[in-house]
């Protein structure tokens, strides 16, 4: 089974997936879901590819999935920190290698921040792509939206 399997079939995981979609289940902004999190993933591969940045298809999947999932204790400010040592249980619970993790952690921890529209590395392609993932070009609350305007996707990059 693979890691993200593992990851995915893991209860206290889905638990922490379903209170946070809970918790925003009122919200009309962009929601910190299963979507985001893949889209996040998959932009970042792209991104990758596009730059010839070496990426973990393992790392960047499970960072993806597990990189706001803080938000439950933590709201906006700190919720990279809280989310990583999330991470850090769920990788040891899945038995993800104790020399990868730091990636994985590294990647949640940095996040947060746009990042260079040509990233040089992998955390500035994965926060790039966490603000890429966002379809602001379709959104009905773009207006109050506190994004500014620079900031907002006008048309999917990827």
């Amino acid at each position: 089974m693979s890691y993200l399997a593992r990851l995915l079939a893991l209860e206290s995981y889905r638990q922490a997936l379903r209170a946070l979609e809970n918790q925003e289940a009122d919200r009309i902004y962009c929601k910190h879901n299963l979507d985001h999190f893949l889209d996040v993933a998959r932009v970042t591969m792209l991104i990758c590819a596009d730059f010839d940045i070496p990426a973990d298809k393992d790392v960047v999947y499970l960072a993806a999935l597990m990189h706001d999932l803080g938000r439950l204790d933590k709201g906006q400010a700190d919720h990279p920190v809280a989310s990583a040592q999330l991470a850090d249980q769920w990788l040891e619970a899945i038995g993800f290698p104790a020399d990868r993790r730091p990636e994985v952690i590294r990647l949640i921890e940095g996040h947060g921040w746009r990042g260079p529209a040509a990233p040089n590395n992998l955390l500035e392609a994965f926060s790039l792509a966490d603000s890429l993932s966002r379809p602001c070009y379709q959104c009905p609350a773009t207006d109050s939206c506190h994004w500014p305007t620079d900031r907002k996707n006008a048309y999917p990059r990827y």
